[in-house]
Order: structure tokens, then sequence, then C-alpha cells
């Protein structure tokens, strides 16, 4: 009956043992997803840190394209308030010296047609007057 109880025990402490080694193995096991777990961690965190940075650069390139743009715009205001400007000058000043530029060739244009109809009236006097000395040179002949 002893023999049986201390069979009884080793058998006991054979399983414990072969559980506290399958304690043991699932704990390393563990420890070692443990490990891979904070290493991915790091990485991960690795990554963000970098992505940080990009997304800093992006955003300093953004606002440095904001500014530009809000320059352009300044810039566009200051070129139509000029245009605008430019549009009254030419109404005032440009307008007015086509007018008298028209006005001036509508009073030549009455100067030319007063002499072209003076250079008919001569050319038909001139024809008399050729006609006449025909007549005369035949009459005295």
């Amino acid at each position: 009956m002893v023999e049986e109880i201390l069979k009884t025990i080793l058998s006991r402490l054979d399983s414990l043992d072969n559980g506290q080694r399958t304690l043991q193995d699932g704990l390393k096991t563990l420890q070692d997803g443990q490990k891979a777990l904070e290493d991915g961690q790091k990485a991960i965190w690795g990554k963000l840190t970098e992505h940080d940075g990009i997304l800093g650069t992006l955003l300093e390139r953004t606002s440095s394209v904001e500014m530009r743009l809000d320059n352009v715009e300044n810039r566009l205001e200051g070129v139509e308030k000029n245009q605008a400007r430019l549009e009254l000058r030419i109404e005032n000043e440009v307008i007015e010296k086509i007018k008298a530029l028209f006005d001036d060739r509508e009073i030549q244009n009455n100067r030319f047609d007063i002499i072209e109809n003076k250079l008919d009236g001569v050319s038909l006097d001139l024809r008399y007057l050729v006609t006449r000395v025909i007549r005369l040179e035949q009459v005295a002949k």
C-alpha cells in the first residue's frame, strides 16, 4: 500500500512536472509574443513619427503656397485697379483725341471737295479756251 501511494504521488509529481513544463513553455511563448508586440509598437511609433515629419513638411508647404496665393491675389487686385485707371484715361483722353482726328478728317475732306470742284471748273474753262483757240486759229487761216 505504501508503494501504491508512493507510485500515485510520483505519478502526480510527474503530472505536475509536465504541467509545469507546459506552463513554462506557454510562458516563454507569451514572453516571445510580448517582445514581438513591443517591437511592432516601436516600429509603428517610428512610422508615425516619420509621417508626422512628412505631415509637418506638407503643412509648411501648404502654408507657403497659401501665402504665395495671397500675394498673387493682392497683385491681381493692383492690376485690376491699374486697368480701371487706364480705361478711365482712355475714355477721357484717347476717345477725345480720336473724335478730334475724325473732325479734322471731315474738315480736310470738305476742303478737298471744294478744291476738286474748283479744279473741275478750271478744267471746263481750260477746255473752252482750248476749243476757242482752235476755232480762232482755223478762222485766222
